[in-house]
């Protein structure tokens, strides 16, 4: 009776672990993803000098977190062939008195959205179908102390629901 009840506990006890796990595999992971290395960029959006080629690109290969960020990120095909028409570039890289600035070459009819997070990973700025070809954000009221680098992930989504990710690490100064 006490082998059967000993392995009774060591079998709960391991399908608490294997759940346990699962709850937290969707969980952001920050020590996954790591923000290092910004292309400087002057308050015109001209490079200045480093240049990150990771950054500001529209071919990354997003983590299941990373696609979690855009809730219809399933409904758009990414396998279309790069569209160079689309171009994205923040300024001031690092960023000067929390103001930033997203410059945007695409089609007309191409929208894009993205998202602001921190080094946690919390989404600090949201926004879906930007047609325009430039927006200015600040970084005043929505930063800790804490806050030094951010990540801004993005997608160019066309008519043909062809959709094209990528992101930018950008700098507090």
């Amino acid at each position: 009776m006490s082998r059967l009840i000993c392995n009774t506990l060591v079998l709960i006890s391991i399908l608490i672990a294997i759940e346990s796990c699962n709850k937290h595999s969707n969980e952001p992971d920050s020590s996954i993803i790591e923000f290092k290395g910004i292309t400087t960029t002057d308050i015109y959006g001209q490079f200045t000098g480093i240049y990150d080629s990771t950054d500001w690109q529209q071919n990354d290969n997003w983590q299941i977190f990373e696609k979690q960020l855009f809730s219809d990120f399933d409904m758009y095909n990414y396998g279309c062939p790069i569209d160079s028409n689309n171009l994205i570039v923040g300024y001031p890289n690092p960023i000067v008195d929390f103001m930033f600035k997203l410059h945007l070459e695409k089609d007309s009819t191409t929208r894009v959205d993205f998202r602001i997070v921190n080094q946690n990973f919390e989404t600090l700025i949201s926004v879906d179908s930007l047609y325009k070809n430039q927006i200015a954000l600040t970084f005043k009221d929505i930063v800790s102390e804490n806050d030094s680098i951010f990540r801004v992930y993005y997608r160019f989504v066309t008519v043909n629901n062809c959709g094209f990710i990528g992101h930018g690490d950008i700098q507090l100064k």
